[in-house]
């Protein structure tokens, strides 16, 4: 059979195949989440409820991907929680396909529970299912009416899209350093971010630090200082700026690179250091009014 785009009736035999759809529909999407919709609530019995939504949904990279919509209803129930611990309980969606051995085309939701622990854990879900919620059922629980939101399940991203900022993190204490006893290289902020596919990611730096020899010498005894900001992605600078301050006088530099990355996890974080210069101290500053801290944001711009 010949290939028919989309939107091209058949004729005869000759069309659009099941599997055909599920390809094309899988290039608008770099991965299977939440479009829209589909909240998760706990209730008075030991069920959770889902509101009508859609979500993106594929039982594998080779058989595409399809777009789900549920009208709305309840999860099977799950079991109450009678440990002195609480428990994760993942919620989701599949998409059901009677040609590829399921017992109807349905779309259709479930609940997998999980185990009470201190620190308790996501379960493992169905192979082809699609998380909708992560709940946290607390211990001694008789109904899921308490349980509560434990991160975010995935969105389903159009593929060229911007996903926003999907970093953000600022360091908030004071420090210095001073020649007399360390100068050494100093993370600020840093954490992991992960990109479905090949991203352009900016990296949005800020730095706020003052030069303090007026204070630790006579005010009259004027020096340089210096920071150097080192953009750290995957264990690797890939961007290093340095930040000039007179004595005694602060400055908030704002700071931004641009860089592609493949799918996947990605380490990132932001170091400073000051130079080899006059200035005994170096302050890095922070106040909730006038001081921003050394900050780091990644936004994800789109598609590489």
């Amino acid at each position: 059979m010949a290939d028919v785009a989309l939107g091209v009736r058949n004729s005869g035999t000759d069309g659009t195949t099941p599997l055909g759809m599920r390809l094309s529909l899988a290039s608008l999407f770099a991965n299977e989440g939440i479009l829209d919709g589909l909240a998760v609530t706990g209730t008075g019995s030991l069920s959770y409820s889902v509101s009508s939504g859609t979500a993106v949904c594929s039982k594998g990279s080779g058989d595409g991907r399809t777009i789900a919509h549920f009208s709305g209803g309840s999860t099977p129930t799950v079991s109450g929680n009678t440990a002195g611990y609480p428990r994760i309980d993942t919620v989701w969606v599949t998409s059901h396909d009677i040609d590829q051995g399921d017992s109807d085309n349905h779309v259709t939701v479930g609940v997998t529970q999980g185990t009470p622990a201190a620190t308790p854990a996501r379960p493992s879900i169905p192979t082809y299912a699609t998380p909708l919620a992560y709940m946290r059922l607390p211990a001694g629980a008789t109904s899921t009416s308490g349980a509560t939101r434990d991160g975010r399940a995935p969105m389903a991203i159009p593929y060229a899209s911007s996903r926003g900022i999907i970093f953000d993190d600022v360091n908030r204490t004071n420090s210095s350093s001073d020649l007399n006893f360390f100068r050494s290289r100093v993370t600020a902020v840093g954490g992991s971010v992960y990109v479905p596919t090949a991203r352009l990611l900016t990296f949005r730096m800020s730095v706020g630090c003052m030069c303090a020899d007026g204070v630790w010498k006579f005010a009259n005894n004027h020096t340089m200082g210096s920071v150097v900001v080192h953009l750290v992605v995957d264990g690797s600078d890939v961007y290093n700026a340095e930040v000039m301050v007179n004595d005694f006088c602060g400055v908030v530099q704002g700071l931004s690179y641009t860089q592609v990355v493949g799918a996947g996890s990605h380490a990132v974080r932001m170091d400073y250091e000051q130079k080899s210069d006059t200035a005994d101290r170096i302050l890095m500053k922070y106040s909730a009014k006038q001081w921003p801290g050394q900050r780091l944001q990644v936004v994800d711009e789109g598609a590489a």
